[in-house]
């Protein structure tokens, strides 16, 4: 955490805040998308970045000398960079009486499955367009009512169709706001899954390097059938992806 303190009009004053993304909370979050958002210049948007993620109240931030603003805002530049945010932190919602249900930090409860055939074309098909029936669709997939029965590693009920169909249609009255703070979340946490497996990621893009179902394209394997390959733990699935991908690579070498 960065801490700042000053003196005004004979008062001190004291706060505290986020260095890094994984000290932000869910509230902070939601405020500077407004103004991560806005029509600003990155040094405008700084300056609004202050009150916050530090928690001055606007009357005093105005009231303090602009000497002092220019100098607490620089400590907050490093949220600028790029999004590392993967604790997850809107884990459940409400919406017309009925519980919806987040994945877990990292997305380290999704399965393949959900990862690569639901999660990820939406997420693309939202950046090129920001289309919102895709956002909607993609909170739809990420939370869900709890499961019945046992749970294991995951709380939420297992993906259908209908059901995405179903909750994408009631999410279109969630706000906007919240919605872009689930996208941004999002992303933040597959920057560290692509990070932590970047040989099955393209450099640059992010994307898988095995184009299609990727699940299809390995199953048969350690992991089952295809039905068993989807179901897979999408970090298992990813360290199995990676070693198909270095022993292809390593073919490749010994073929040249």
């Amino acid at each position: 955490m960065n801490h700042i303190s000053f003196t005004h009009q004979g008062k001190f004053h004291a706060f505290a805040g986020p260095s890094k993304w994984n000290e932000v909370t869910a509230g902070q979050l939601l405020a500077w998308l407004n103004v991560l958002y806005a029509n600003d210049d990155e040094e405008a948007k700084l300056a609004k970045a202050v009150p916050v993620f530090y928690g001055i109240g606007s009357k005093l931030y105005k009231a303090i000398r602009p000497y002092q603003r220019l100098q607490i805002a620089p400590t907050l530049r490093g949220l600028f960079s790029e999004n590392k945010l993967d604790v997850w932190l809107m884990p459940s919602f409400r919406l017309r009486f009925k519980k919806y249900y987040g994945p877990a930090d990292k997305l380290s409860n999704l399965t393949a499955d959900e990862f690569f055939n639901y999660c990820e074309p939406l997420y693309w098909q939202y950046k090129a367009t920001n289309d919102e029936a895709k956002l909607n669709a993609l909170c739809a997939v990420l939370y869900r009512p709890k499961r019945k029965g046992a749970v294991n590693d995951d709380i939420r009920e297992p993906i259908t169709e209908a059901g995405i169909a179903k909750r994408a249609r009631l999410f279109k009255k969630l706000p906007l706001g919240y919605k872009l703070a689930i996208y941004f979340n999002y992303t933040g946490c597959r920057n560290f899954v692509t990070g932590m497996h970047a040989k099955a990621f393209d450099k640059g893009s992010g994307e898988s390097k095995k184009r299609g179902d990727v699940t299809l394209s390995v199953a048969g394997g350690p992991l089952g059938n295809h039905t068993e390959t989807k179901k897979t733990n999408l970090y298992t699935f990813l360290l199995h992806l990676v070693n198909l991908i270095e022993q292809e690579d390593e073919l490749k070498r010994k073929m040249k």
